[in-house]
């Protein structure tokens, strides 16, 4: 048996990669038969050299996925098969709760994470002292890992690779609206066949569609959640943008239910409204990317975000959503007033002055350029704070005089 491990296709300028990969099929392919031989190579990229994939080399493709929630059980009591054994589990531990909060962890990173608490663990060992570490005896006697050390871990140290964490203000029907739309769509992904459910979120900048969207999908708790966005690719030129797309839907498929968010998809398009422009290379990967179903047995629901849906009808690409919804921006005096009670930033006194000067009138401001606002204010003199806040919502924010 001859074994491989961490090879890839890219090497540097030296040539030296395509030296040891022709080495490599001048072996697999000699005038010799390699009889009663096994062959495997290992990798953690996809983008190998196909010619080593080729029929009569390395035939057969075998997918590590990420460990469901039974795998992680049987990993986290092989990692703590010796603490087991030694008594230095604490009671309040329990495997399988660990297990339920890990969705996602590969198996390193469930590694990583013993690791971490059983260094959070040591720590009660230390005593410092005149700014020295000092071992306490005393703290060893009845030295246990618990469960505390885990949430710690879990919390500060290690993260895995896919996943996303928000909150969103609840203000009023437009968003329980969305959100149960949401719920309808996250149940028929789940029951779906292999062809990805796809819906957009539409609305004005800042109406909060972004926020949203990723709370859909944590309502979803789906075991993998990723967010693409131009932010990541800024500096990245066609290409490079392109291949990153592709990779966060190849690590998707990794995962038997995903969830991909594509924010604000006119940006990703590189759209500029002179023209109009945008990148067709992009505008075709993705297009190829949101109507190809995923692997068997993998389901996918797809998020997008826009503010220009004329840009989408305009390149063909918004026909391919299942369902469009609207994201609307504050309204009303009644809506504004419950996203106030909602954040700490005025007093009770504040906020009674703030109903009686907005009470009945109309605005309309998106829920982003309103928290802006709050934070603004919020930083001057209480006796100021109102006063300022009417001013800001009187400019931007359509609020009647």
């Amino acid at each position: 048996m001859v074994i491989f491990t961490s090879w890839t296709s890219q090497g540097g300028n030296t040539g030296v990669h395509d030296t040891v990969v022709n080495q490599l099929l001048a072996k697999m392919d000699g005038v010799e038969q390699l009889n009663n031989n096994l062959l495997i190579g290992m990798t953690y990229r996809e983008d190998i050299y196909m010619a080593l994939l080729r029929t009569g080399r390395l035939e057969v493709d075998t997918e590590i996925g990420l460990p469901d929630e039974s795998g992680r059980v049987q990993i986290l009591n092989i990692h703590t098969a010796t603490m087991r054994e030694y008594n230095e589990l604490a009671s309040d531990i329990d495997i399988q709760e660990i297990a339920a909060l890990t969705k996602n962890f590969s198996g390193a990173e469930i590694e990583a994470l013993v690791r971490a608490a059983w260094s959070k663990a040591m720590d009660r060992f230390n005593k410092i002292s005149n700014n020295k570490v000092k071992v306490d005896p005393d703290a060893g006697k009845n030295w246990k890992l618990c469960r505390a050390d885990f949430m710690h871990a879990l919390e500060h140290d290690i993260k895995p690779a896919f996943g996303s964490r928000i909150g969103i203000i609840k203000w009023g029907k437009p968003v329980n609206r969305v959100l149960e739309a949401g719920d309808m769509l996250i149940a028929i992904a789940r029951s779906s066949g292999r062809t990805p459910l796809k819906f957009l979120l539409e609305g004005s900048v800042g109406s909060g569609k972004t926020a949203l969207a990723v709370q859909i999908a944590k309502n979803a708790d789906f075991p993998f959640v990723k967010i693409c966005s131009i932010k990541k690719m800024r500096l990245f030129h066609e290409a490079e943008k392109c291949e990153f797309i592709k990779k966060i839907f190849d690590d998707a498929y990794k995962s038997p239910l995903s969830c991909i968010i594509l924010d604000d998809i006119e940006q990703l398009l590189d759209f500029l409204p002179l023209g109009p422009l945008f990148s067709n290379l992009i505008s075709q990967t993705l297009l190829s990317l949101l109507t190809t179903s995923p692997p068997l047995g993998h389901k996918l629901l797809i998020i997008c975000t826009t503010s220009r849906e004329d840009v989408l009808q305009e390149m063909e690409i918004l026909n391919i959503f299942r369902t469009k919804i609207h994201v609307s921006s504050i309204t009303s005096s009644e809506h504004l007033i419950n996203v106030v009670e909602n954040i700490d930033a005025f007093t009770s006194n504040e906020i009674e002055q703030l109903k009686k000067k907005i009470n009945g009138k109309s605005l309309c401001i998106g829920i982003k350029k309103l928290l802006k606002q709050i934070e603004m204010v919020r930083q001057m003199e209480e006796n100021q704070r109102i006063v300022k806040f009417l001013s800001l919502l009187e400019e931007e924010g359509g609020l009647e005089p």
